[in-house]
Parts: structure tokens; sequence; C-alpha cells
């Protein structure tokens, strides 16, 4: 089993609120594991990414749909609709390297 399918098997018997980023598996390489924090007064337990590694993966993505600057596109994409999206209590932690 890869860790990022333990993150995943650990969060839906633990957290099953918690978010993910993406749909299905496509950023499962910017996993890390799971972090317990305050938000509104609650203890949750949430997913965290790798900053990095969702740059990477979603370079990837942009380079597949054919982007003419696939990591500038990633950069502009991750810092302003992942970075900048509060979802709710549950949304993903980004650890910054």
């Amino acid at each position: 089993m890869s860790k990022a399918q333990e993150i995943r098997a650990y969060i839906e018997q633990n957290s099953s609120e918690a978010l993910f980023i993406g749909t299905d598996t496509e950023h499962d390489s910017a996993l890390i594991g799971t972090a317990k924090i305050f938000r509104e007064e609650q203890l949750v337990e949430v997913v965290m990414y790798s900053y990095d590694e969702l740059i990477k993966s979603f370079t990837e993505q942009f380079r597949g749909d054919g982007s003419e600057d696939p990591e500038q596109d990633a950069l502009e994409w991750v810092d302003y609709n992942v970075t900048g999206a509060y979802m709710g209590i549950y949304t993903p932690f980004i650890v910054y390297n």
C-alpha cells in the first residue's frame, strides 16, 4: 500500500469529513499526512499536502492540458485556488517546505 493510500484509508476511518484536493487521487503525490488543528473552536483532523509537490502535480496536469507555461499556470492556480480557498473546517492544510 502506498503512503497516499495509507493516508486515505486512515482519513476514511478517522475523519471522513476531511477534504482532498482534486478529484479521485490525481494529486495524491503531494499528500504528506494528517494534522489535528483548531478551526472555528473545534479540534479537527485534516489532510496535509506539500506545497512544492502540489506545484509539481499541477504542472504535470497543465502540461497535459497543453498549457504554454505549465509551471507558471500551476503556481498561479495553486496560490489562488488551492491555498487561497477555505471550504470549511476540513479544508486541507498546506505545508511549505
